[in-house]
């Protein structure tokens, strides 16, 4: 259902699940990037920093039609730009990291 979402679905989706208003929410989020904008660039990649639910169809003919799970892991490293990010699916087959 997440992947057919549009945004105020699935904010409504996220609220009603952690019973927290919609406009509780978007003050968070926004605090959370007036923090991030107010330093220099690195503060950026700490605004980036997290791990990441992704979701596709899956590619193989064997599996279509199947949603498939991934994950996006993005951590803060050394130096200004220092971002290393991981990308993981759990495949029919097994698991595939890209990182």
């Amino acid at each position: 259902w997440i992947a057919e979402s549009d945004l105020p679905g699935f904010t409504a989706a996220i609220c009603a699940r952690h019973g927290i208003e919609r406009a509780e929410l978007e003050r968070r989020v926004g605090a959370q990037f007036e923090t991030a904008s107010g330093h220099e660039e690195r503060s950026l990649g700490l605004a980036l920093a997290g791990t990441y639910a992704c979701y596709s169809r899956a590619l193989s003919p064997y599996y279509r039609g199947q949603l498939i799970r991934g994950s996006l892991s993005i951590e803060t490293g050394p130096g200004a730009h220092g971002l290393t990010a991981a990308y993981r699916e759990a495949l029919p087959t097994g698991q595939l990291l890209l990182g």
